[in-house]
C-alpha cells in the first residue's frame, strides 16, 4: 500500500507542527505550507490524498485556497480548519466540498481519524494520540494537546443552521463539524 501524502496549511507555525507531528506518527508522508500560495504552488508537483486547510490566512483565504487546490487535484478531500468559526467562510467551504470543519484547539484524535477514514491509513489508530507529540525539543504550548472528552460517534454537542433559510449545515461533534 502506498503511504498517503497529506498537505496541512496553516499560517501558526504550532498547528502546522503539531499536525505534521501527529499525521507522520500515523504512517503518512507530509507537506506544510504557510499560506495558501504556497499550497497551490506544492499542488502543482505532488499529487495529495488528503488536505487540512485553515480558513483565516493572510494572501488568499482557506476558501480560495480549497478552490484552487481542487482545481488542480479534482478528488482531493480537503478538511477545514478555523479557530474562529467564521459562518460565512465555513458555509462556503463546505458547499465548495471540504468534508470536515475542524475547530481550534486541534483535537488530535479526530485528526487520526479522519486521515484514517480518508486514506485507509493506518489501518489501526493509536490509542493514546499524546504518544505522537513526544519529538524533541519542541514546545506545543498548552492550547494543543488532545482532548479526550468525546468519542467520534456521540451525540452532537450543538448544530449549526443557516440562518437565511433555517437549514441545518451540520453538527459539531467536541471540536468537528460533520455537514449535512
Amino acid at each position: 500500500m502506498k503511504m498517503p501524502l497529506v498537505l496541512v496549511v496553516d499560517d501558526q507555525l504550532s498547528a502546522r507542527v503539531t499536525m505534521r507531528g501527529l499525521i507522520e506518527y500515523l504512517g503518512a508522508q507530509v507537506q506544510t505550507a504557510e499560506d495558501g500560495y504556497q499550497a497551490i504552488e506544492g499542488a502543482k508537483n505532488s499529487p495529495f490524498d488528503l488536505a487540512f486547510i485553515d480558513i483565516e490566512m493572510p494572501g488568499i483565504n482557506g476558501v480560495q485556497t480549497l478552490r484552487e487546490l481542487l482545481k488542480l487535484q479534482p478528488g482531493l478531500v480537503v478538511a477545514m480548519v478555523t479557530g474562529y468559526g467564521e459562518a460565512g467562510l465555513v458555509t462556503e467551504a463546505l458547499n465548495e466540498g471540504a468534508i470536515a470543519v475542524l475547530l481550534k484547539p486541534l483535537d488530535l484524535q479526530e485528526i487520526s481519524h479522519l486521515v484514517g477514514e480518508t486514506t485507509g491509513w493506518p489501518q489501526t489508530t493509536p490509542k493514546n494520540c499524546r504518544d505522537a507529540l513526544n519529538w524533541p525539543s519542541v514546545d506545543l504550548g498548552k492550547g494543543l494537546l488532545p482532548s479526550s472528552e468525546l468519542e467520534v460517534g456521540v451525540a452532537p454537542r450543538k448544530q449549526l443552521f443557516d440562518t437565511d433559510n433555517g437549514h441545518i449545515l451540520g453538527s459539531i461533534y467536541g471540536k468537528v463539524l460533520r455537514p449535512y
